[in-house]
C-alpha cells in the first residue's frame, strides 16, 4: 500500500513538474521572447527566395528603421555577415529609392512602420509589387517586401 501510494505521489510530481514546464515553455516563453525577438531569419528566408527566381542578391535591401533589426543578422542567416544593402532614412542612409538597380529588379524589406519608405518606392517604381510577410515564429513580426520589376 505504502508503494502504490508512493508511486502515485511520483506520478502526480511529475504531471506538475510537466505542466509547470509547458506553461514555461510553450505559453510564457514565446509571450515574453516575440515582442523582443528580430525576425532576421524570416527575411533571410524570403531574400533567398527571391535569389532562387534568378535574381541578384546585390540588388536585394533591407531598409533600415529605427530598433529594428541588424542587416548583419540577415546576412548571417545566409552566409554574409558583412551584407551591405541597408539603406533608409531612418538610419541615415540614403533613401531606399534613391538606390541604382541598374535596371534590373529588385527586393526591400520594410518595417510594417516604414509608410514614408514604402511610399517612396511607390512613387519611384509603381510597377513595384508589396506584400505583408508574417513571422515564422512569431506571427506579430510582420515586416513589408517591395519588389520591382
Amino acid at each position: 500500500a505504502a508503494a502504490v501510494f508512493v508511486n502515485g505521489g511520483v506520478a502526480a510530481l511529475c504531471v506538475a513538474v510537466i505542466a509547470v514546464h509547458y506553461q514555461r515553455v510553450f505559453v510564457e516563453g514565446p509571450q515574453q521572447y516575440c515582442p523582443q525577438a528580430q525576425n532576421a531569419s524570416d527575411m533571410a528566408h524570403e531574400m533567398d527566395a527571391w535569389v532562387a527566381q534568378g535574381h541578384s542578391r546585390t540588388n536585394a535591401y533591407i531598409v533600415g528603421f529605427p530598433h529594428w533589426v541588424d542587416v548583419r543578422a540577415v546576412g548571417i542567416w545566409f552566409g554574409d555577415i558583412y551584407f551591405p544593402n541597408a539603406v533608409g532614412k531612418g538610419i541615415g542612409a540614403m533613401d531606399a529609392a534613391e538606390v541604382d538597380l541598374g535596371g534590373q529588379p529588385g527586393w526591400f524589406a520594410l518595417n510594417v512602420d516604414d509608410a514614408e519608405s514604402l511610399l517612396s518606392l511607390q512613387a519611384r517604381y509603381p510597377e513595384g509589387e508589396s506584400r505583408v510577410v508574417l513571422g515564422s515564429q512569431c506571427s506579430e513580426k510582420q515586416f513589408v517586401v517591395f519588389t520591382t520589376p
